[in-house]
C-alpha cells in the first residue's frame, strides 16, 4: 500500500475513533440526565415538605396529590433530579413503576411520632420497595428518614430501625412462599428474597444495596428545620 493511501486510512481511523468517543460521552451524559432520586413514604410523613425545602428553599402548602412533584437539587457534583412520589395508594404504584428504572437512590420518609400506629403500613410499603427486582438491580442507596424529630413522642433512628427490622422479618415469613415462586404473570420478574435466609432480617443483609438512617425536621421555622443528614446523603449522587 502506498504512503498516501496509508495516511488516508490513518486519518479515517482517527476520525472514526473520535466520533465513537464522542458518541459514548453523549450516551453516558444522556443516561445520567435521566437518573433520579425518588422520595417515597406514606401520606403525611412530610416528604413533600422536605421536597419543597430542598428544591425551593421554602415551605409550600401541601395536600394529598395524585401526581408526582419533580425538581432539581444542586449537589457539590451536579444537579440531581428528584421525584416526589405521591403517598396516595391509588396512584403510588403506577408512578413508582414509571420512575424506578432510573432511580440511583430512594429516600423513604417516616413519621417518627406515628410510627407505632402506622408500622404495618410503612413496613408493607418498604417491603415492596426493597424486594422490587428493578430497584435491586439499579438502585445503590436507600435513606430511611425519621422525620418530625421535634415532636415529643417521636422515636429515634435506633428504635425505628429495630421496629422495622422486626416487622419486615414477620412480613418476610408471611410472604416467603410468594417470593420463592417465580411469577409468570404479565412477564413480571421474580422478587428477590429479603435479606439472608435462615437469619432474622437486618438491613445490613441487603448488600450491595446500602440502607442508612437519618433524623430530620422538615417543617417549622428556619431555625428549627434540620436537613443536614439528608443533604449529606444527597452528595453521594
Amino acid at each position: 500500500m502506498d504512503p498516501i493511501h496509508q495516511n488516508i486510512i490513518y486519518v479515517l481511523a482517527g476520525v472514526l475513533l473520535f466520533v465513537i468517543i464522542k458518541l459514548i460521552i453523549y450516551l453516558v451524559k444522556k443516561h445520567r440526565r435521566y437518573q433520579e432520586v425518588l422520595f417515597m413514604g406514606s401520606s403525611n410523613s412530610g416528604k413533600t415538605v422536605l421536597f419543597s425545602n430542598l428544591i425551593y428553599n421554602r415551605i409550600v402548602s401541601t395536600y394529598t396529590s395524585m401526581v408526582e412533584n419533580k425538581g432539581s437539587y444542586k449537589s457539590a457534583k451536579h444537579e440531581i433530579k428528584i421525584t416526589d412520589i405521591p403517598g396516595n395508594e391509588r396512584v403510588r404504584g403506577r408512578i413508582f413503576d414509571e420512575h424506578k428504572g432510573f432511580a440511583q437512590g430512594i429516600l423513604f420518609m417516616i413519621d417518627s411520632e406515628g410510627i407505632q400506629t402506622e408500622l404495618r403500613e410503612v413496613a408493607e410499603l418498604l417491603f415492596s420497595v426493597l424486594t422490587d427486582p428493578v430497584v435491586r438491580s439499579n438502585c445503590k442507596e436507600v435513606l430511611i428518614v425519621c422525620n418530625k424529630q421535634d415532636l415529643p413522642l417521636a422515636k429515634g433512628t435506633t428504635v425505628i430501625q429495630m421496629l422495622l427490622e422486626k416487622e419486615l422479618n414477620m412480613l418476610r415469613s408471611l410472604k416467603g412462599k410468594q417470593l420463592d415462586t417465580t411469577s409468570n404473570e404479565s412477564g413480571k420478574k421474580k422478587r428477590p428474597y429479603l435479606g439472608s435466609r435462615k437469619k432474622d432480617f437486618e438491613f445490613s443483609h441487603l448488600k450491595p444495596l446500602s440502607v442508612s438512617f437519618a433524623e430530620a425536621i422538615s417543617y417549622g421555622t428556619s431555625e428549627n428545620i434540620q436537613l443536614d443528614e439528608v443533604k449529606q446523603w444527597l452528595q453521594k449522587f
